[in-house]
């Protein structure tokens, strides 16, 4: 742009234009030009900014390089694609669907730049509403301007890409985020493709990962869980089972993310095929065998397919999830299933006895016919308690397999003795598998193995400062073995402790070792992470069965009770009054205290939270209460207490027919109670007496 066009007609209409490339896709800035600076506190100073209005007129508006708002041409070459133009790329839902008073004071006017009615509850600020000025005009310059000053108040600051103009994210419009991607070649902002939603907010020409403003704002990575894929299996016509595996699509970035979901089979169906997710949103899609999948032909391969997860915004965290579907015969023998999936592993001395001494397995025929089977070994020292047979469609037997008397003459090794006991489908050969078996022969006085038990490690919490539950974990330390054999216990960390650190087990004897949380714990601090150790337990005569197990220790900040009652009800003097606090949370027993304030005096306040005593003055007292919990955390909280006055006592009213002299008053308390005398002199009729003495007439 030429220096002339920028000097012309300061607070009025001038013309400077607009460089050949916008900002983030969303609200181009190709339709909003010069913005009034941020001067006096307002958001546009009425003196001081380029254009009052977009189409200013001839050669003194925005459209002078930009096209008239209805156009679907610009000077600068914008692309509106489906959009036609500016007018219809606003308004349109597809586009940005943005409501009228964002722009216009009434309908069809020549907008405003910097002022409009409003949308609803959202008072409008015209084309500024959405693109801030700062940004823009540093955008003019970085695209041709040498200088604003002759337009614009110096120093011109540009916001920060982070920050959001007044319209993003509200309901009157589709703009969203000033830090969303576009692809660096949209540089013209072509609103055939690419994100629609953004603003190169600071006017800076820098896009996505590009611009340091927005770097931690970033759609994705998408991740998918779980990590397996869907394999499914029945007979010809269905159905199939499993059916379906559900996953969740996260988007683990700040940015708002695009997704899709494809899969090539057309017996593969989808929940779900794309959409958006909000930063750190998830959405499911379940993966199902279709109903397509009921024609397919039997085989004897699996019919396979893969969905694909893609992140379609920047790529981030694609990936894929295999579908297989196997589809059996409809009167075919097997698959042959063994169960368990485990071996066979046993030990013991010279001559046996080996332990454990057999393992059984379950065979199961799948299929829809009757199948023959076969089990077999190589080595003699193995036993099988069935060699073959025949299951009907969907029945099972059992086999056991046993450590032999053959073993028995084995010599005692530092090598395992090995077989493998086959297990097959000999009708069809479907399901065909091996279980191994593992035989170890000690020498006869040979101490160890060590076990122990159990597996588990011992995970502690608590509070900094403790207690930590659960505090221990004992460990059953055996040996195996048919020697004494000598043993350790050690750890690392001095909040560990250990009932014992060593010893010698006879042959086949036990013993027990408590790894416990010792009171060195208390003084760990409340951490993010689990303090850890290992406590290691050594056959030190020849080292077999060497094991470890952990220890987890959590430490807690500590947690401070809530002082639950609300208020404090009020109370008279030289009655007695008693009130019991309450709380929440924390550790118990709780210790309650006066933080600071004066109680009512005669009332004292109990550790255990009760208020109690009798009032000696009328008055109003505003005090803190403390309450602790058993770990030392504690909370406050403020009360306030009237005692009111005590109430006069009620006059009594006495009549006589006698112009003066003495009565006599009998007063009875309840039913048949003692009768009291009272003297009482009358002074005459209708007096009242605010007290008399009286006296117990005894017999």
């Amino acid at each position: 742009m030429s220096w002339e066009k920028i000097q012309a007609g300061r607070g009025g209409s001038m013309n400077h234009g607009i460089g050949a490339h916008h900002g983030k896709a969303g609200i181009a800035v190709f339709f909003l030009l010069a913005f009034a600076v941020l001067a006096g506190g307002g958001l546009f100073a009425t003196d001081s900014h380029a254009y009052q209005r977009y189409n200013g007129g001839a050669s003194t508006g925005c459209q002078t390089c930009h096209g008239t708002f209805t156009s679907n041409t610009s000077p600068k070459g914008t692309n509106f694609g489906t959009a036609g133009n500016k007018h219809d790329m606003h308004r349109s839902a597809s586009f940005m669907g943005t409501a009228c008073g964002l722009c216009h004071v009434v309908t069809g006017d020549n907008p405003l730049m910097n002022s409009s009615a409003g949308s609803g509850s959202v008072v409008g600020v015209g084309c500024t509403g959405c693109h801030n000025g700062a940004g823009l005009r540093q955008h003019h310059r970085v695209t041709g301007a040498s200088t604003c000053s002759g337009c614009h108040a110096n120093p011109e600051v540009p916001p920060a890409e982070s920050t959001n103009p007044p319209y993003y994210g509200t309901s009157a419009t589709k703009a969203n985020n000033a830090c969303n991607p576009v692809a660096t070649a949209l540089l013209n902002e072509n609103w055939t493709s690419g994100d629609f939603l953004g603003l190169d907010n600071d006017g800076d020409n820098l896009y996505d990962s590009s611009d340091p403003n927005c770097a931690s704002v970033v759609a994705g990575p998408m991740t998918v869980t779980p990590a397996g894929g869907l394999t499914s299996s029945g007979t010809a016509g269905g159905p199939f089972t499993p059916s379906s595996q559900t996953y969740t699509l996260t988007n683990t970035g700040a940015a708002p993310m695009n997704w899709t979901a494809s899969k090539v089979q057309s017996w593969v169906t989808l929940s779900a095929t794309g959409g958006t997710l909000a930063a750190s949103a998830t959405a499911t899609v379940t993966v199902s065998i279709g109903t397509g999948a009921n024609s397919l032909a039997a085989s004897g391969t699996s019919y396979t397919d893969n969905v694909t997860f893609a992140n379609t915004t920047n790529g981030t965290g694609n990936t894929t999830r295999p579908v297989s579907l196997t589809v059996n015969a409809t009167n075919v023998a097997g698959p042959l299933t063994v169960t368990p999936a485990g071996g066979l592993t046993s030990s013991g001395t010279a001559g046996g006895p080996f332990t454990p001494s057999s393992q059984s397995y379950t065979l199961t025929n799948t299929g829809a016919a009757p199948m023959n089977w076969t089990a077999s070994k190589v080595q003699s020292w193995v036993t099988l308690s069935s060699a073959g047979g025949t299951l009907a469609a969907g029945a099972n037997t059992t086999v056991t397999v046993s450590i032999g008397t053959g073993a028995n003459s084995l010599a005692a090794s530092g090598t395992s003795y090995t077989d493998n006991v086959t297990f097959a489908n000999t009708t069809n050969g479907t399901g065909n598998t091996t279980r191994p078996v593992s035989l170890t022969v000690n020498a006869t006085n040979v101490a160890g193995p060590l076990t122990v038990t159990p597996a588990g490690g011992l995970t502690s919490s608590g509070t900094a400062g403790g207690p930590f539950t659960p505090s221990s974990q004992s460990y059953t330390l055996t040996n195996t073995g048919a020697a004494p054999m000598n043993w350790t216990a050690s750890k690392v960390q001095s909040w560990v402790t250990l009932s014992s650190a060593g010893g010698t087990l006879a042959a086949g004897a036990n013993t027990t070792v408590t790894v416990s949380i010792g009171t060195g714990a208390n003084s760990l601090a409340a951490s993010g992470t689990s303090y850890t150790d290992n406590v290691t337990f050594a056959n030190t005569t020849n080292g077999t069965g060497n094991t470890k197990r952990p220890v987890s220790l959590t430490v807690n900040a500590a947690q401070a009770p809530t002082i639950s009652t609300v208020s404090l009800a009020a109370g008279a003097e030289a009655t007695a009054y008693s009130q019991t606090l309450a709380a929440t949370g924390g550790t118990t027993p709780y210790n309650w205290s006066l933080s600071s304030g004066t109680l009512p005096a005669g009332l004292n306040l109990s550790t255990g939270g009760v208020l109690s005593g009798m009032p000696t003055t009328a008055e109003s007292s505003s005090f803190t209460v403390r309450v602790a919990g058993a770990d030392g955390a504690s909370s406050t909280k403020d009360f306030s207490v009237t005692i009111n006055a005590a109430a006069p006592p009620t006059p009594i009213t006495l009549s006589s027919n006698s112009g003066g002299g003495s009565c006599s008053v009998a007063v009875r308390t309840g039913s048949g109670g003692s009768a009291i005398d009272g003297t009482l002199i009358l002074a005459g009729l209708g007096l009242t007496v605010w007290g008399i003495r009286i006296r117990r007439r005894r017999g």
